[in-house]
């Protein structure tokens, strides 16, 4: 395949990714209702919204770093915080059925560094 169609087919997947990352919380939180966990309307609105103040975080943050670390490396980072973002927060668990303040809170940090890292591409 060459250069130039690799690129943008890597490109054309990452913004996929991206964008379903952003927009996958409708369907997590149907899910945690149906599993049990009564999570408030305030709660839902936070988890929705704070993955866009983590992007602008990162929007803000990554254009000195990029100039500190050289834009492969600041983008590599951007990607990590990514991955790291989106795999944690499939990954975060109550303690007990009843806990959703704690299922929330860890939703909470691991969608608002799927932000940062988002906003930093």
């Amino acid at each position: 395949m060459p250069p130039n169609i690799c690129n943008t087919v890597i490109a054309a997947i990452s913004n996929l990714s991206t964008a379903y990352n952003l927009a996958n919380i409708g369907l997590a939180l149907i899910l945690l209702d149906a599993n049990g966990h009564r999570i408030s309307d305030v709660q839902k609105s936070v988890l929705s919204s704070v993955v866009f103040a983590g992007a602008i975080t990162g929007q803000l943050s990554f254009g000195y770093i990029g100039d500190c670390l050289g834009r492969g490396p600041a983008m590599q980072l951007t990607m990590a915080l990514t991955m790291m973002g989106s795999f944690l927060s499939s990954t975060a668990v109550s303690p007990d059925r009843l806990s959703t303040d704690t299922l929330a809170t860890q939703l909470y940090a691991w969608r608002f560094v799927l932000g940062v890292g988002v906003g930093g591409v």
